[in-house]
């Protein structure tokens, strides 16, 4: 099973220490003193003794530097949790009748902020993130956290936290009434707060301070959560959990547990908890070398100032790293200033005091390549016949310990660099528009440092690195989600209904307003290289693509693609692309006909499917890889669990039959509507399963 390693059975999960007539009770389960069945029981049993020794007058809970507690352990989901419950714990802690203060250093996420609610204060570090992230998870927070927040810091406030997810530090802490002092030293601050004589309270007991206004907070937020997470349980059941907070603690609490419990066993929370490891699975490299091996990056160079090279500098000096810029000339190095500035999001004028001010502040704008041997990672994101000869020069310039990378592109494919002196030390990148990028580069044991190194920067810039045998992998998931998504135009459908249907389905965007943002010279490049029309010699489906490109239409970068761009960047329906896709349908000498939601869904839902097992097939990457890449690269629904998950939950031998259903009435039934390989044994597989337990 995958999750966080168990503290031993021999060992105290969670001891306590006394310090004159205080009790110190530390947890101790590292390295993020996660809440698992060991920690739990220990902390019963230590609140049970405080309870009835008499010389001790205050508690102090607490964790380590890096994590006051990180909250529940996953892995115990699946098999059912084991007494004592959260509700237990919370219910020993707060009813104690002396006072407890929670010391919070590092993270308090989940349950582990759960656990400091049910303290009668809190004392947190500057430094210390706090969070109740369940609802990524597919669930609720169910150790009294919708129940405890609200009446701490409000309705609205709680319900802004649990429905989002999202972390947040100290000092937002104390402004919202959840942190009640910070302290560089929070242990001591919470020592010396007990000797100044602070009572006992029940946070469970105090009523919220908005509670006149539950209805309306609570009908606004279910309205918001419709817009803001389409198809959903998890941040509704939140919603209907907060709405209980009105009633007295334990009823609140039961109410919370049955919610809890609808959401558990329910197909969103597995397949969001099954990308929570995946992510963790594909973003771990196939070796592990010592720390003291990875390098460390305080300063970065990137050669290229073009979209890419902006937008990478752009996410290194948010991230408060400096950066030096390179560009051949000086009108370039121009355009790569208001290029970092758009990236930062920064107008033309703003306060010095503005974040992206203070980031831009981390920049140096250079025609020196020299400069490089300054930085402890460089970055090559120059033009495609430009790339060997600055690589060239960054070989020469950089010491021989500087990591150095070569960006590459959505549709080309990987290039050789012959004339560099060390091939193998260059790890190749590609970014995508979202948190996923794509690394490719030698695994032997000279370049493992520099891989390890890469994937580390990566991490602390908020990216996920996944390592691919040749990159390119999203970009073959979406060709085939593309090419279906014409297909579908030119039986009947039109560019809105399909994108409308696959973002009801859960896609982040649909298949046309991600060709616009792409580029469509950018996607048929790669489709041209990588995927020629020879499968389908009568019916290519880059033919309407070329009939728009020919109007000037290249998409959102031209304010005309497969829709029309306002100022506002928004897609508006265009009757020129209709006209096209008409003309197109009558020059195949296709009549068109109502093509449903279902049926547009399933085609490039299923073709997508197919493409990754076929992937899956080729033995290059695992599955967890492509499941990642799928949902973080290319905005396949998360609460699906990416496009693998997704046919092993709905079952590959229904996926099977729904292809065979396809191809049978589709006018362009060529290879890839044949299960791949991979799908077809585990087909076989289930099957054999079924055929011993006969």
């Amino acid at each position: 099973a995958r999750g966080f390693s168990l503290t031993p059975d021999f060992a105290m999960a969670a001891t306590r220490t006394d310090q004159g007539t205080v009790a110190v009770v530390r947890l101790e389960n590292p390295p993020m003193n996660v809440l698992s069945q060991s920690v739990r029981k220990d902390l019963v049993d230590l609140f049970g003794e405080l309870a009835k020794d008499a010389k001790i007058t205050g508690v102090v809970l607490a964790g380590n530097s890096t994590a006051f507690c990180a909250g529940a352990d996953i892995s115990e989901f699946s098999s059912g949790l084991e007494g004592p419950s959260f509700h237990e714990i919370a219910e020993a802690v707060e009813s104690l009748n002396k006072p407890v203060i929670a010391a919070i250093s590092g993270f308090a996420l989940g349950g582990g902020l759960e656990l400091a609610l049910a303290c009668h204060w809190r004392v947190a570090d500057p430094a210390a993130k706090m969070g109740l992230p369940e609802v990524h998870l597919g669930i609720l927070p169910a150790g009294g956290g919708t129940q405890r927040l609200p009446r701490l810091i409000g309705i609205a406030a709680a319900l802004e936290l649990i429905v989002t997810g999202r972390t947040f530090d100290a000092t937002e802490g104390h402004a919202l009434g959840l942190i009640d002092r910070i302290a560089e030293r929070p242990l001591e601050k919470a020592l010396q707060w007990l000797a100044e004589g602070v009572p006992a309270r029940a946070v469970g007991a105090l009523r919220p301070r908005d509670a006149s206004s539950l209805d309306e907070l609570c009908g606004r937020a279910r309205e918001a959560c419709a817009h803001r997470f389409p198809g959903l349980s998890a941040p509704l059941k939140c919603v209907d959990a907060v709405a209980a907070c009105l009633a007295p603690l334990q009823e609140g609490l039961a109410k919370e547990i049955e919610l809890a419990g609808e959401l558990l066993a329910a197909p969103q929370a597995m397949a969001l908890q099954h990308m929570f490891f995946a992510e963790r699975a594909a973003t771990k490299l196939p070796f592990r070398l010592p720390r003291a091996y990875v390098a460390r990056v305080n300063r970065v160079g990137v050669v290229g100032a073009g979209p890419c090279g902006a937008s990478i500098a752009a996410m290194f000096l948010s991230q408060g790293l400096p950066v030096v810029i390179i560009e051949a000339n000086a009108h370039r190095l121009a355009h790569a200033h208001t290029r970092v500035r758009a990236c930062l999001g920064l107008p033309r004028r703003t306060e010095p005091s503005d974040p992206g001010e203070r980031a831009l502040a981390l920049a140096q704008f250079s025609l020196d390549i020299s400069v490089l041997k300054t930085v402890d990672l460089a970055i090559e994101a120059v033009e495609e016949d430009a790339k060997e000869a600055v690589l060239l020069l960054m070989e020469q310039k950089c010491p021989a310990e500087t990591l150095l990378c070569t960006t590459t592109d959505f549709h080309r494919p990987a290039r050789a660099f012959p004339r560099l002196t060390r091939p193998s030390a260059i790890t190749r990148l590609l970014f995508t528009d979202a948190k996923l990028v794509e690394v490719s580069g030698a695994t032997q044991t000279k370049a493992q440092t520099a891989l390890t190194s890469v994937f580390a920067v990566l991490k602390t810039i908020g990216k996920l690195p996944v390592l691919v045998a040749q990159h390119g992998v999203g970009a073959r998931l979406l060709d085939a989600y593309f090419r279906e998504a014409i297909f579908l135009l030119e039986e009947g459908a039109l560019p809105q209904q399909v994108d409308g249907a696959l973002k009801s389905f859960g896609m982040l965007t649909g298949p046309f307003a991600a060709l616009d943002a792409l580029g469509l010279d950018t996607w048929l490049q790669y489709h041209t290289i990588n995927n020629s029309d020879k499968d389908t010699p009568t019916r290519p489906c880059t033919a309407l693509a070329r009939d728009l490109m020919q109007q000037g239409r290249m998409g959102l970068k031209t304010g005309r693609g497969w829709y029309h761009y306002a100022s506002d960047k928004s897609p508006r329906p265009d009757a020129a692309v209709t006209k096209a896709v008409v003309a197109r349908s009558a020059a195949l000498g296709i009549v068109r006909r109502a093509i449903s939601d279902e049926e547009i869904v399933e085609r490039c839902v299923l073709l997508l499917v197919n493409m990754a097992h076929t992937m899956l097939g080729d033995g290059a990457l695992h599955a967890d890889a492509i499941d990642v890449i799928a949902v973080d690269g290319c905005g396949f629904p998360r609460h699906r669990g990416g496009p693998l998950w997704y046919a092993a939950s709905r079952g590959a031998d229904d996926v099977v039959r729904s292809l065979a259903r396809y191809r049978a009435i589709s006018p362009n039934a060529d290879r890839f509507w044949m299960p791949a390989p991979e799908l077809l044994a585990r087909v076989e597989e289930s099957a054999g399963s079924s055929r011993s337990h006969l």
